[in-house]
């Protein structure tokens, strides 16, 4: 609470968790419906992993639609938010990503709520390609196609620079033209 003061007005809400397995989630519901009840209005903003997570390790759920089923059991979110990085190293496209974005998309409509998508940026390790203008370009446009209401891209620093080293910016917007992603 003591962060908020002063800002309650530009505070738009609080990112609980990315990717958390199902392990997690009740005690991020049980935090997300006290921050709800302590800032009325606000988001409680969960991420959750992309179609293509094992779903016994990672998961911790039987499929990805009892994944996302369950978040939506326990929660009650006035957004659904999950990202994929659909473009491997060799230029080819994961099978499973026009799935990922329809069931998210599906399950969003079926509550009325609007979904995020956070896409692909960059390189973030050996198994996602850096992009190009298009590449990036056809992500961002293929979610919103889908009927994404937000799209966030991550990470937005070429393959092998750290985002945390002193004085480099993080970026999610579509056009932040300081943080380009492309050469």
């Amino acid at each position: 609470p003591e962060i908020v003061n002063g800002y309650e007005d530009e505070f738009v809400g609080y990112h609980f968790a990315d990717e958390p397995n199902t392990s997690r989630y009740a005690a991020l519901a049980e935090g997300a419906k006290a921050f709800e009840a302590m800032y009325p209005g606000k988001v409680s903003y969960i991420n959750l992993f992309p179609s293509y997570a094992r779903i016994g390790d990672q998961l911790y759920a039987d499929s990805y639609e009892a994944y996302v089923d369950e978040y939506l059991r326990l929660f009650t979110p006035n957004s659904i938010s999950f990202d994929a990085y659909p473009i491997n190293s060799d230029k080819t496209m994961r099978a499973d990503y026009y799935y990922n974005l329809d069931l998210i998309r599906y399950k969003a409509l079926e509550r009325k709520i609007p979904f995020w998508y956070i896409g692909h940026g960059g390189g973030i390790n050996v198994s996602a390609q850096e992009l190009n203008e298009q590449e990036f370009r056809w992500n961002a446009w293929s979610s919103f196609a889908y009927g994404s209401k937000g799209y966030r891209y991550y990470p937005a620093v070429k393959a092998g620079r750290d985002p945390r080293a002193a004085g480099r910016k993080r970026c999610g917007q579509v056009d932040a033209d300081e943080c380009a992603v492309w050469p």
